[in-house]
C-alpha cells in the first residue's frame, strides 16, 4: 500500500477491543493512536476529524504538550509485554483480561486519569460484576499489580486498591456428590467418547473416584520409577500396594498406602509402557499422542453435562462436576467410614485445617441425612 502523509486508516489490535488511527507524518513514520471506540461508524468520524486536524497542524501541536503522558492502551501494551516476560501463556492472559475489566467498568483515556477517585469507581464497579468473590479478589490483585508497576515508571500517583477479603470465600468450592452422580458419570462416557476410548476414559475416571488423586497427579501416575523424578510411580512390591511420591506440594516425599478398593481397580485393567493410565487423543492409539491433562478437563466437562451432574455451590450455585470434585467426594467418604479426621488427612495428603476448610463442607440436605441415619440407628438400639 501506498501511504500518503497526513492520511488517517482504520486498524484493529488483538490486544484491545478499539479501533486504531494509524497514519504516516511527513518523514512517513508510521504513528499510532486508539479512536477510544468499538464503534466502526463513530471511528470513521473520528477518523476524519483527526486528519483535518493533522493537516491543520492542531493535532501535531496537541501532541507537543501532551508527548510525556501515555494513553491508557500505550501504558497497557508496554505493561502487557513488559510484566509478562517469563511468563506462562495463561498469566499473559490474566493481564489482558485485567485490561479489558478496565475497559468495561472504569475506561480511561491517558495515564492521567488513574487517581484514587477512579480507583475507588472501579473497586466498587468490580463488586457489583456476577461473579464468584475469589475471581472478583483475582481481579483486584491483577490491576492493583498494575497500578503499582505504573508508580514505579512514574505514570501514575500511588493508589491504594485493596480487596474486599471478608467477601472472598474460604469454604469448599462444591459440595460432595454420591454413588448415584458417579455411575450416571461413567454411562455417559459412552455419549462422549467412541471406540476404544471410552474403556481408558473409564478407568480413569474411576481412578479419580477411589484415589482421590489431584487431576494431574493420577495423569501423570507412572507404573515404575521414570526418568522425571518428580512423577509419582507405583511400587507393587512389598507387602501391600504403595505409590511414592517424590515431590508432593509441600516439597516433601511421601509413602501413600493404596486403599483397597483403589488396588483392585489398579489390578483389573493392564497398564501402559509409560504411564498407568492411557488416555489416547484420537480413535488409533497406536499412531496419536497422549491426552494432556488440559484435554481431559474439556471432555469431563462435557460428560459431566451429559450425565447432568450437578454440584452445589458454597455460594448457592449450581455447575456441572469438575476433576477436583472427585477429590472432595472420596475425603467425604473416606470421613463417614473412618470418622477420623487425621486418617483421612493421611488419604487425602492435606493437613486437617486445609482439610475441613476445603474439602468438610456439607449443605443442610447432608446433615439432615446423617441426623436421621443416627437416629433411626439409635431408635432400633432402644427397641
Amino acid at each position: 500500500m501506498r501511504w500518503i502523509p497526513n492520511k488517517v486508516y482504520l486498524r484493529r489490535r488483538k490486544t484491545s477491543p478499539n479501533w486504531y488511527f494509524v497514519w504516516r507524518d511527513e518523514n512517513l513514520k508510521q504513528q499510532l493512536k486508539s479512536a477510544g471506540t468499538k464503534n466502526k461508524r463513530e471511528a470513521e468520524r473520528l477518523a476524519a476529524a483527526f486528519e483535518n486536524d493533522l493537516r491543520a497542524g492542531k493535532q501535531k501541536a496537541s501532541e507537543k504538550q501532551d508527548e510525556t503522558v501515555l494513553t491508557f492502551e500505550q501504558l497497557a501494551e508496554a505493561y502487557e509485554s513488559n510484566a509478562s516476560i517469563g511468563k506462562s501463556k495463561s498469566y499473559l492472559g490474566n493481564i489482558r483480561t485485567a485490561m479489558a475489566m478496565i475497559r468495561d467498568v472504569a475506561p480511561v483515556r491517558n495515564a492521567k486519569q488513574l487517581n484514587q477517585a477512579w480507583a475507588d469507581k472501579l473497586k466498587r464497579e468490580v463488586y457489583k460484576k456476577d461473579l464468584r468473590p475469589s475471581t472478583k479478589h483475582g481481579y483486584i490483585k491483577r490491576i492493583k499489580h498494575f497500578l503499582k508497576w505504573s508508580n514505579l515508571r512514574g505514570h501514575c500517583e500511588q493508589l491504594i486498591l485493596d480487596a474486599e477479603r471478608e467477601q472472598v470465600s474460604t469454604y469448599a468450592r462444591g459440595e460432595p456428590f454420591g454413588p448415584e452422580t458417579f455411575e450416571r458419570i461413567i454411562d455417559a462416557v459412552v455419549l462422549v467418547m467412541g471406540g476404544q476410548r471410552r474403556r481408558y476414559f473409564e478407568d480413569f475416571i474411576k481412578g479419580l473416584w477411589l484415589s482421590g488423586f489431584r487431576l494431574r497427579e493420577l495423569h501423570s501416575l507412572r507404573p515404575c520409577e521414570g526418568l522425571n523424578a518428580r512423577d509419582p510411580f507405583l511400587n507393587m512390591a512389598g507387602d501391600f500396594p504403595t505409590i511414592i511420591f517424590p515431590t508432593q506440594k509441600n516439597k516433601q516425599q511421601l509413602i501413600w498406602p493404596v486403599p483397597p478398593d483403589f488396588e483392585q481397580h489398579l489390578r483389573s485393567f493392564e497398564h501402559g509402557d509409560e504411564f498407568v493410565f492411557q488416555l489416547p487423543s484420537q480413535t488409533s492409539y497406536a499412531t496419536r499422542g497422549r491426552c494432556n491433562a488440559t484435554t481431559f478437563m474439556h471432555h469431563l466437562r462435557l460428560i459431566s453435562r451429559r450425565a447432568n451432574a450437578v454440584v452445589l455451590t458454597s455460594d448457592n450455585r449450581e455447575r456441572f462436576v469438575s476433576s477436583h470434585d472427585f477429590r472432595r467426594a472420596f475425603t467425604h467418604r473416606w470421613y463417614l467410614k473412618t470418622n477420623d479426621l487425621h486418617l483421612t488427612s493421611r488419604l487425602t495428603r492435606a493437613n486437617v485445617e486445609v482439610l475441613k476448610r476445603h474439602y468438610m463442607h456439607q449443605s443442610a440436605a447432608s446433615i439432615h441425612e446423617r441426623l436421621s441415619a443416627l437416629d433411626s440407628g439409635l431408635a432400633e438400639a432402644g427397641g
